[in-house]
C-alpha cells in the first residue's frame, strides 16, 4: 500500500502554525516569568523582617538562601521545581542588588541562576546556540557582568 503524500501547501501551513504556536508560548513565558518576578519582589519584602535586612548584607544573605537552596533541591532534575523554590525565589526578589553575588556565585561554580539573572535583569545575553549549555551559558553571562563593570 502506498503512503499518501501530503501536499506542500499543506507542509507549508502546519510549519506556519508551528511558528505561530512558538511565538504564542515564548509571550506567555514571558509574561509569565513577569508575574513571577513581582510575586517574588513582593513575598521576599513580606518574609523578610525589616530589621533582618538592615543586619545581613546582600552577600551574606544570598549565601544563606543559595545554601539551602542546592541542600533542598539538590535532588531534582527538573530546573523549573529548582526555580520555583523558595530560597531560589527570595533571591530574585532581592533584585538587582544581588546580580553580582549571583554572578560571582556563577563564576565559582556554573550552576541553574540563568532563569533569576534573566529575570531580574530583564536581559538575556546567552546566544540561542548554546541554550542549555550550562559552561556557554554561564560564559555568557559572565561576559556580560564584566562588560557591566559588575565583576572584575
Amino acid at each position: 500500500m502506498a503512503k499518501a503524500r501530503r501536499p506542500a501547501k499543506d507542509l507549508q501551513a502546519t510549519g506556519v502554525a508551528v511558528d505561530r504556536f512558538q511565538k504564542a508560548v515564548d509571550v506567555l513565558t514571558a509574561r509569565v516569568e513577569e508575574l513571577i518576578r513581582r510575586i517574588a519582589l513582593g513575598q521576599a519584602a513580606l518574609m523578610q523582617p525589616a530589621s533582618d535586612q538592615s543586619e545581613e548584607s546582600i552577600q551574606d544573605r544570598f549565601e544563606r538562601l543559595a545554601a539551602e537552596w542546592r541542600a533542598q533541591t539538590g535532588m531534582l532534575s527538573s530546573v523549573t521545581d529548582k526555580a520555583m523554590h523558595p530560597a531560589y525565589q527570595q533571591i530574585v526578589g532581592m533584585g538587582r542588588p544581588v546580580v553580582p553575588s549571583l554572578l560571582r556565585d556563577l563564576a565559582r561554580k556554573p550552576d541553574h541562576w540563568f532563569w533569576a539573572l534573566r529575570v531580574i535583569t530583564g536581559i538575556d545575553p546567552v546566544p540561542p546556540a548554546d541554550r542549555g549549555r550550562i559552561k556557554k551559558m554561564a560564559e555568557a553571562w559572565l561576559k556580560w557582568g564584566k562588560a557591566q563593570g559588575l565583576l572584575r
